[in-house]
């Protein structure tokens, strides 16, 4: 029995120097593993925070000039409006202190849709409000007055 015991010991002794002896194949396989102090650790992950931050700010800004933007456009947009619902309020003979009380705390979009509701019902109510401006009349078709000697 013992015998046997010694050969089983035997036998894993030889698989365990066969499997040791295995080297492997392929190309990045037979290159030894690049093995990294903290040091080196620590100076790949401080470069490759600053290339985030970085590439974060880059983005950062060109999302700052979108907005920057945009708000330009809404600002004149306001302008417009409020142009507008000063000449609607006009055409409506709407009292300043009136309009005060009606357009307090309301959008200027708020404001302009409320008085294109009361211009169709003073239009509808009215005919003193015309939907598209009248045209001239036009003048007669030129005809020609030459008359040739035949």
């Amino acid at each position: 029995m013992t015998d046997e015991i010694k050969q089983d010991e035997d036998v894993e002794e030889q698989a365990t120097e066969t499997e040791a002896e295995v080297t492997p194949t392929g190309g990045n396989q037979t290159k030894k593993p690049t093995v990294f102090a903290q040091e080196d650790v620590n100076k790949i992950v401080a470069k490759e925070k600053a290339a985030w931050k970085k590439s974060t700010e880059r983005l950062t800004a060109d999302h700052e000039t979108i907005v920057q933007g945009l708000r330009a456009d809404l600002d004149k947009r306001d302008e417009v409006i409020k142009e507008n619902v000063a000449l609607l309020v006009k055409d409506l003979d709407i009292p300043a202190e009136d309009w005060e009380f009606i357009a307090d705390g309301k959008d200027v979009i708020e404001q302009y849709s409320y008085l294109l509701k009361k211009m169709d019902k003073a239009a509808k109510d009215d005919a003193q409000f015309p939907r598209t401006p009248q045209g001239k009349k036009q003048k007669d078709k030129f005809q020609s007055n030459f008359k040739p000697n035949i």
